[in-house]
């Protein structure tokens, strides 16, 4: 299907320009393959050789439609093909995976399944007979009939962020790690949160868990629940929360509802924290949700005016770039990125406070507006056009030239588009296809467009004006 798509573009680029069009190409060919099964026979064109050991059998037995080959353990798109039960995976230990899949085994990785595994080897000595699509590190490419052998060449060493204090070097991150639970009450939280290394020494260790680094929180809220009924002599109720003990200098609590967007090596290194609505003396205390605002502040929200004369008294002129007086703080975040992506205000009122940028872009120069826009978070574009810097709201990203007015308008965030107008986001940027905000809105969501093209008039007689003026 790669090699296809690969080959289409090469001759007609000109059809490839929007990535939902690819997206499409690749659904109907890969359900035409799923159908057809060109490669159904593929064992009858290649022979495998594994550490001497000929393997072609196996292939036959479990007809193969393709052969994959890995030294790491994620593959397209971040899926984990390989079966963990059949042995450990790691990027250091010179094995290599070999994994066969079929047709109807490759959708299933995307949600979470794994392909046959064949064996793991040192070496492998793959024999063609027949001209085959192969891919190499993501690249398509047709091969003659041949010989392969694969082995390890040499090693280096290579850099790379490791959460926390301590030395040594970086775990795997497919391993599973074990972790300290540390035990801490409301009015110690209140007391020492600022510190996370003074909280963390409060902390009481009630057991440990081992599970995987990659599991999200709801996974490990079941290990907790299990370890608590071991417990004696600490209560700490059904309502505990987890705490973050690393994004940030200060810990802040995890929401419920976003536990399973958080995962277990993001919030700990040895230490997992969670936090109890009780006191230490045993009274209880409830918990605040910073992250969902008032109820006069929802109503607020929803009463935004959509009136355009209103809209118009409130315009004023802005333009798509870093302006003079619009500087980015020192200290820039991820953090910042992913309290917009999840609406976790207590993460991004965190972060701001101890020095972070609410400019923080990432690799596409999507800032905390963008994905606020477009994941429809209220509270955080609000305290985004109120806290950042005015330049914010008409910065735009290298994908596809977009500012945060273009993603609401195009997720229908209607109550967004009004506050982002009322703040000054201008509607005349247009993005790298030549497109405005309004004319990215569905053709049915008739009230939406109307509203935006209304705003537009009023910014483009505001051009005209000051144009006339100067």
């Amino acid at each position: 299907i790669a090699l296809q798509f690969h080959e289409a573009r090469e001759a007609n680029p000109q059809k490839f320009n929007s990535r939902l069009k690819n997206k499409m190409y690749y659904g109907q060919a890969g359900g035409k393959d799923l159908i057809v099964a060109k490669w159904k026979k593929l064992t009858e064109f290649v022979t495998l050789e594994c550490d001497g050991q000929d393997m072609t059998p196996k292939l036959k037995e479990l007809k193969i439609h393709s052969i994959l080959f890995l030294n790491i353990p994620c593959f397209g798109s971040g899926t984990r093909p390989w079966n963990r039960g059949h042995g450990p995976q790691k990027m250091d230990d010179g094995i290599i995976e070999v994994i066969g899949l079929t047709t109807y085994q490759l959708p299933l990785l995307q949600a979470g399944g794994h392909g046959h595994a064949i064996t793991q080897c040192k070496t492998a000595k793959i024999t063609t007979t027949k001209t085959i699509p192969v891919q190499v590190d993501g690249e398509a490419a047709r091969l003659n009939p041949c010989t392969i052998e694969l082995s390890l060449l040499n090693k280096a060493k290579m850099l790379a962020k490791k959460k926390g204090k301590g030395s040594g070097a970086l775990d795997n991150e497919d391993e599973e790690m074990t972790v300290e639970v540390g035990l801490v009450y409301m009015d110690e939280y209140e007391d020492a949160h600022m510190d996370r290394e003074k909280i963390a020494e409060k902390a009481r260790i009630v057991g440990k868990i081992t599970a995987d680094p990659g599991s999200n929180l709801g996974r490990v809220r079941a290990m907790i629940t299990k370890l608590q009924d071991k417990i004696e002599g600490e209560n700490f109720g059904k309502d505990w929360v987890f705490v973050d003990n690393i994004t940030a200098r200060n810990a802040f609590r995890i929401n419920n509802e976003s536990e399973s967007s958080h995962f277990l090596i993001d919030i700990c290194q040895h230490k997992l924290l969670i936090l109890s609505p009780q006191k230490a003396g045993g009274s209880a205390s409830t918990f605040t949700k910073t992250a969902s605002p008032a109820p006069a502040e929802k109503k607020k929200a929803a009463n935004i005016p959509r009136s355009p004369q209103k809209e118009a008294t409130d315009f004023h002129l802005t333009v798509p770039s870093l302006r003079e007086g619009c500087t980015i703080l020192e200290k820039t975040s991820e953090g910042v990125l992913k309290a917009a992506r999840l609406g976790d205000m207590e993460m991004l009122e965190s972060l701001h406070k101890d020095g972070y940028s609410l400019l923080s872009i990432d690799e596409t120069a999507k800032t905390a507006l963008h994905y606020g826009a477009r994941f429809g978070h209220k509270e955080i574009i609000r305290y985004l056009v109120q806290k950042a810097p005015q330049c914010i709201v008409d910065m735009t990203d290298n994908e596809k030239g977009q500012t945060a007015l273009h993603k609401a308008a195009a997720y229908k965030r209607r109550d967004i588009c009004c506050m982002l107008i009322a703040a000054g986001a201008s509607l005349l940027v247009q993005d790298k296809e030549g497109r405005t905000p309004a004319q990215l809105v569905e053709k049915d969501d008739t009230e939406l467009i109307n509203y935006l093209e209304s705003q537009q008039q009023f910014q483009e007689v505001a051009m005209q004006d000051v144009e006339t003026v100067l």
